[in-house]
Parts: C-alpha cells; sequence; structure tokens
C-alpha cells in the first residue's frame, strides 16, 4: 500500500481523521476544503478594503495628502491583497513534506535576519526603531517571515514529536 509520506513506516503516519476518504489511486482536489473558513476570511477581507476606505477617503483633504486621490490607499490595498492570493495559490502548490523539510532552515533563516536588522548600517532605522532591512525597491520587515517560520518550525517539530506530544513537558517544553 502507499504511504502518506514516503520513506515513513505505517505506524509513523499522523492520526488524523478529516472525514475526507481518499483511495491510494485517488489524488485530493480542492473540493474537500473548508467552505466555511473560506467565506470567513473573504468577509473579514471585505470588512477590511471597507475601513481602509472609509479610514482614507478623507485623507486628501489635508494639505499634507493632497497629491493622493480619495481610493489611493484602497488601491495599495486591494493590490496587497491580490498578491496575497497569489503568493498563497503557489504556497498551496507546494507540497507539505517540503515545508516541512525547509521548515529548520527558513526558521535559522528568520533568526538570522532578525539579528541582522539590528547591526548598524544593515538595518534601517524608522521613527526610533530598527526594524526595516533596505532592498532597494522596498524595505523587508524580517519579523514578517520570522512569523511564518515559527510557525513552520513549531508544525514540524510538532510533527517529529508525535508520539510524546500528550506529555507538555515532553513535547512542547524543549
Amino acid at each position: 500500500s502507499r504511504l502518506p509520506w514516503p520513506g515513513r513506516k505505517v505506524a509513523d503516519t499522523l492520526p488524523v481523521r478529516d472525514n475526507i476518504h481518499i483511495t491510494p489511486q485517488q489524488n485530493t482536489n480542492l473540493a474537500n476544503f473548508d467552505r466555511t473558513l473560506v467565506m470567513v476570511t473573504a468577509g473579514l477581507l471585505a470588512l477590511g478594503l471597507v475601513m481602509v476606505y472609509s479610514a482614507s477617503i478623507a485623507l486628501p483633504d489635508s494639505p499634507r495628502f493632497s497629491r493622493y486621490a480619495p481610493t489611493h490607499f484602497l488601491t495599495r490595498h486591494a493590490m496587497a491583497l491580490v498578491l496575497g492570493f497569489i503568493a498563497g495559490l503557489l504556497a498551496l502548490q507546494v507540497p507539505v513534506a517540503v515545508w516541512e523539510k525547509y521548515a529548520p532552515w527558513l526558521f535559522v533563516i528568520s533568526l538570522a535576519l532578525l539579528v541582522a536588522v539590528l547591526i548598524p548600517k544593515v538595518g534601517m532605522e524608522v521613527n526610533g526603531a530598527r526594524r526595516w532591512l533596505p532592498l532597494g525597491l522596498m524595505n523587508f520587515q524580517p519579523s514578517e517571515l520570522a512569523k511564518l517560520g515559527i510557525a513552520l518550525y513549531a508544525a514540524s517539530y510538532m510533527v517529529r514529536k508525535m508520539d510524546v506530544k500528550e506529555n507538555f513537558m515532553q513535547a512542547v517544553w524543549p
């Protein structure tokens, strides 16, 4: 029989019950996604667009923002949502085994970048705080990568420690 993860024994597989019954010959598809979660997320994104528009529509009345159109920030936010959606679709194409394999490396890289921000002439100071790395066209905030790196590493760690996950001190404390 075909195992969910190449190179692992049946005893190593996760005891997950997701009510999706797929035979080894059948590929998974996107028909089995959580529709409620998608609808709630879409609703929150739409509410976010409304809030950005509501908060920024009157900004051009101020002399400081007189060059901006009333929909400037709404357009920027919508473009960020589109880019995020495209990035999400690309991330969906990457198998979980790849994320699991590179999670420790992503975690270490994010920690190194968090330290690099604190180095003078490397990290950019904005309003008295060093949180950004200048990349020419845009600035990068390593803490955003660290959020992803920490989440992936924690998930990878818990998969590796599945046998002791019921005991908090043995599984999570280290």
